[in-house]
């Protein structure tokens, strides 16, 4: 099994579910120049709900817009087939404005994840897939409890091979809901 840090772009493209729905612009932000995370938030009757950030960690400015592309990979190298939905599940009203990210600015995307949850005896979420635009590259985050800063076993994302996600339009961080 390939590592999580050794997959190319190529590997990285096909564990997309759902692409990004903004195309690239001269200011949108470039993988190499943006981290992205995932955060766990809350969770209430078989639902999960978490919000995705997106940082700029250039020097320039740069925008995002509209709803990522996200994927996801097991700890045991699968592909997730997720059910994929671009629906905020927070804000059903949300809009897909450009977000400017002025270096060290964020632009965030509510999350919900629900239906086959990981569990003991199945495979956890190694690695989230997320593209920012259309015919952009994806970038892989790792989903461990040393990127979510929640101590082992417990980081509260436990999407599995089969979970329903549903991703918000990114927005400005105070925008979050």
């Amino acid at each position: 099994m390939t590592p999580d840090a050794e997959l190319t772009a190529a590997d990285l493209a096909g564990m997309l579910r759902l692409p990004a729905t903004a195309p690239s612009t001269s200011t949108s932000c470039r993988p190499e120049a943006v981290t992205v995370s995932l955060m766990f938030s809350d969770a209430a009757m078989g639902h999960r709900y978490g919000v995705l950030t997106v940082v700029n960690d250039s020097s320039e400015a740069c925008s995002v817009q509209g709803y990522p592309g996200i994927g996801a990979r097991g700890g045991w190298g699968s592909t997730f087939q997720l059910a994929a939905e671009q629906r905020d599940p927070i804000a059903p009203s949300a809009t897909q404005d450009e977000v400017m990210l002025a270096p060290g600015g964020s632009a965030v995307a509510n999350m919900e994840w629900t239906g086959e949850l990981a569990g003991a005896q199945s495979e956890p979420i190694s690695l989230l897939v997320v593209q920012l635009t259309t015919d952009g590259e994806v970038i892989g985050h790792p989903v461990s409890a040393e990127s979510t800063g929640i101590p082992e076993p417990d980081t509260g994302i436990d999407i599995g091979m089969m979970t329903t996600v549903r991703v918000g339009p990114l927005q400005p961080e105070s925008a979050s809901a």
